[in-house]
């Protein structure tokens, strides 16, 4: 007798922050990486109620730049093509203390999004690069962290700027 499941915990820390829960499985075997382009669909619920409906096509590593939370970058890369999901994300994984007033979610809350990953075309890893490919990729990497450190939005030039540390 199963009397509570709530799905896959995702999150960096195991803290439950981030838990998928598959509702049709997605083809094939591979996954997103970081640096992967992807289109998803997605609708995010916070209270019962729909903030936010779309279909969105990004890098991975760089969602926050259009209101996607770290926490779905997460649950992408451990999703197959076609797939769809639902994810659950907790305020730190979401829109933290802050909210989010232009969708409105107020500060501290739990979202839940329903995902589907459409397609997506994976990112070379830095193995898979030759001497000037590496060059190449790495003053990419830095003029996205520079652009992203002026402006304020520190989190995705970190996360590039460790990204160019690893090349």
């Amino acid at each position: 007798e199963l009397f509570e499941f709530h799905g896959e915990d995702i999150s960096k820390d195991k803290d439950m922050g981030v838990v998928k829960r598959t509702k049709t499985a997605g083809e094939g075997y591979d996954q997103p990486n970081d640096g992967s382009q992807v289109e998803i669909e997605l609708t995010g619920r916070v209270e019962g109620r729909v903030f936010d409906q779309r279909t969105v096509d990004f890098e991975v590593g760089e969602g926050l730049n259009i209101a996607i939370p770290r926490g779905i970058e997460f649950a992408l890369e451990k999703m197959k093509k076609k797939e769809e999901a639902q994810i659950t994300l907790k305020p730190e994984y979401a829109f933290g203390t802050q909210g989010c007033q232009e969708k409105g979610v107020p500060a501290n809350a739990t979202v839940v999004y329903e995902v589907t990953l459409v397609k997506f075309e994976k990112a070379k890893e830095s193995w898979q690069l030759d001497a000037d490919q590496k060059l190449e990729q790495a003053a990419i990497f830095k003029e996205k962290g520079t652009k992203h450190f002026k402006d304020g939005k520190f989190e995705i030039a970190d996360r590039k700027s460790t990204r160019l540390n690893s090349s």
